[in-house]
């Protein structure tokens, strides 16, 4: 038996449904970067592998999650303009 709809994810449902929620917490995660910055111990040479990795996970945690989940936003907000546009004609 052969699938009628390609296999999907999801992900552009949910990023649909909760599109002001995303959006709020990845603007305020941006937002709060200078904090995590300015708050950052030290570096020390002798715990310079726990500062590496705290930086990385900043700027994981707080750079690119935050863009990646606007991102992904605006693309499920484009997909579903375009949907109803489809439908219309």
């Amino acid at each position: 038996m052969a699938q009628d709809k390609p296999i999907d994810t999801g992900t552009y449902v949910v990023f649909f449904r909760y599109r002001k929620l995303f959006t709020v917490l990845g603007v305020l995660c941006l937002l709060f970067l200078p904090f995590k910055i300015y708050n950052a111990p030290p570096f020390d040479a002798v715990h310079k592998y726990e500062d590496i990795g705290y930086i990385l996970d900043t700027l994981l945690m707080v750079v690119v999650c935050p863009i990646w989940m606007l991102i992904q936003v605006r693309k499920a907000n484009k997909a579903y303009s375009n949907e109803e546009e489809w439908k219309k004609m």
